[in-house]
């Protein structure tokens, strides 16, 4: 997560998920490897599903966020993009009250060991996201992952703090 632009009336903030597209767009490659090689036909074909399973997995996951905090608009715009699609949520920013990272426990399916070594199916998992938090206690997660995201929070913060400020002098 990355600050790209920093002003007093506008701040921007992107998330890129640069280490999934390289993972998915290597895997690819390497798995389509074998179909340029003289091996027997099922392992070229096995390679060029195995490429275009990894290479649909990046078209559907893979997106690009956009934080824009405008005071001459008044407005937070988080922008998704995706390779073939664009969506974009709009809030009035004033409702914003802080952004900070929440934990939400969210639904998968998996299998863990319990203590006694009986073998029972999870069905959450606990994920830690920045997210934004608006007055009326709507919560917008938008990042992935928490990893890294602190020194934008923090400016997050405080360019909402420097607003509220600007507000209590003009009065």
């Amino acid at each position: 997560m990355k600050v790209v632009v920093d002003r007093p009336d506008r701040l921007v903030v992107q998330d890129t998920p640069w280490r999934q597209a390289l993972v998915l767009g290597g895997g690819a490659l390497l798995a389509c490897v074998p179909t340029f090689l003289p091996l027997p036909p099922a392992a070229r074909i096995g390679g060029a599903l195995i490429g275009l399973l990894f290479a649909g997995s990046a078209f559907t996951q893979l997106a690009r966020r956009r934080l824009v905090l405008d005071r001459a608009a008044g407005t937070v715009t988080l922008e998704t993009r995706r390779l073939l699609r664009l969506c974009r949520e709009s809030h009035l920013l004033s409702a914003l009250r802080i952004a900070e990272i929440r934990s939400r426990n969210e639904s998968a399916q998996g299998w863990v060991n319990d203590m006694d070594g009986i073998r029972r199916e999870t069905r959450s998992r606990r994920a830690d996201r920045p997210t934004l938090v608006l007055s009326d206690g709507t919560e917008i997660p938008f990042a992935e992952g928490a990893s890294g995201a602190a020194p934008a929070l923090n400016r997050i913060n405080t360019w909402l703090a420097l607003r509220r400020d600007e507000g209590l002098e003009k009065t």
